[in-house]
């Protein structure tokens, strides 16, 4: 899973690439361990003709 971080001394964003249980202590390029996640909304759209599109009429 990717997860996007923002650095609290230098405003850097930045990806890192872990597993959901995996523990990693998380750094910025500048040093700073003092990083806040930050959450979006993912991006795909269900479409389908058959139960989904009834319950929506």
């Amino acid at each position: 899973m990717t997860y996007t971080y923002k650095c609290n001394k230098c405003n850097n964003e930045f990806i890192i690439e872990k597993g959901m249980n995996e523990e990693a202590i998380i750094k910025c390029e500048c040093g700073n361990t003092d990083v806040k996640r930050i959450y979006s909304v993912p991006n795909f759209k269900i479409n389908c003709s058959g139960f989904c599109g009834k319950i929506n009429k």
